[in-house]
């Protein structure tokens, strides 16, 4: 049976619209279980029925979705029902709250929540977890991950609608845990920031080691708007990325900052047009990827391991943790000077 925690499609059977149904199958299988592919096969007329193996002779026309990224929510849904997927993967279609494209050693994940300007909800930071610890695995085929919002905003921050309806987080602390997972990661991360990134979006950028944005972009911390304090790593993130003296002036004045100051202050790498976002963050992640996994993480593990040591001890601490050559040096260096 195709679970509800499948989060990868082969495929989906394409008819003209309005017209019946045609024979066709579903591929699925549940993300990380190992198990083999399963086939929901739809005759004419008949109920679906889960098959180990797709028939012999069939000759469906699909609709190509792999891993079920490729193609609108709109698209999944139209063709999802005829095969009666779960409530849960057919009324949000396979990994809805979060989505992951890879293309050429980059992983983009992208909040898509865009008609609420990409709210944080329980459900969101659940979703986006799973894709957390999924990219942790794959340090050889993941050289770099980019986090950005579908639509006009990164994100509005914490979506209190859905804490007042009663959502909760699987734990008390799982959100700041899914924060530090992301800033563990052995990758480089990107932030990919447009419109607002408020409080709770700032707590998860801040999660990312690089910071690119568009002139739309505005920061803030409204925590003090609210009557809140932070708990997902404000108070200590935001002082080490700016310093304390700007850190404080967010915290306490609540007021917003464009993206020209975010650069002048630290908190964002560059800041692009609008129109050029996207290109320049592929670029910028694309060159990344190039560059040596093993370089890549062992550099980011050294820049952690030292951060908080003095500088006497953080060069000691280089000298003695730092493996030195990779094991793609060799074949690297076959390039030199070409």
């Amino acid at each position: 049976m195709i679970k509800d925690t499948m989060r990868c499609m082969g495929g989906l059977l394409a008819s003209p619209p309005g017209s019946s149904p045609a024979p066709g199958f579903l591929i699925g299988h549940p993300r990380g279980s190992g198990q083999t592919p399963r086939y929901r096969g739809l005759a004419s007329g008949k109920e679906p029925v889960d098959l180990d193996e797709k028939p012999e002779g069939s000759t469906p026309q699909w609709v190509d979705l792999p891993c079920g990224l490729h193609g609108s929510t709109e698209e999944i849904a139209r063709h999802a029902h005829r095969f009666q997927l779960p409530a849960r993967t057919r009324g949000l279609a396979v990994g809805d709250l979060i989505l992951r494209a890879d293309v050429e050693g980059v992983a983009t994940l992208t909040l898509n929540r865009p008609k609420v300007l990409n709210a944080l909800s329980p459900t969101l930071f659940v979703e986006l977890r799973e894709q957390i610890d999924a990219i942790a695995g794959e340090e050889e085929a993941i050289g770099c991950v980019v986090l950005r919002g579908e639509g006009r905003s990164f994100s509005a921050g914490n979506d209190l609608k859905a804490l007042q309806a009663g959502e909760v987080s699987p734990s008390p602390d799982f959100n700041a845990e899914t924060i530090e997972a992301l800033e563990n990661l052995p990758q480089p991360v990107i932030a990919s920031v447009r419109g607002h990134c408020f409080t709770g979006a700032l707590e998860l950028v801040l999660g990312c080691d690089l910071l690119i944005c568009s002139d739309t972009a505005r920061f803030a911390d409204t925590h003090g708007r609210w009557g809140m304090a932070p708990l997902w790593g404000m108070s200590q993130r935001l002082p080490r990325r700016v310093g304390e003296l700007a850190a404080k002036d967010m915290m306490w004045s609540t007021r917003p900052i464009g993206s020209e100051e975010a650069v002048r202050i630290g908190l964002a790498n560059r800041s692009v047009p609008d129109s050029e976002l996207d290109t320049e963050t592929a670029g910028w992640a694309a060159q990344i990827a190039k560059s040596s996994r093993f370089t890549l993480r062992t550099t980011k593990e050294l820049i952690a391991g030292g951060r908080d040591l003095p500088l006497r001890d953080a060069l000691l601490y280089e000298r003695r943790e730092s493996p030195g050559a990779g094991p793609d040096m060799i074949e690297r260096l076959k390039d030199f000077g070409k």
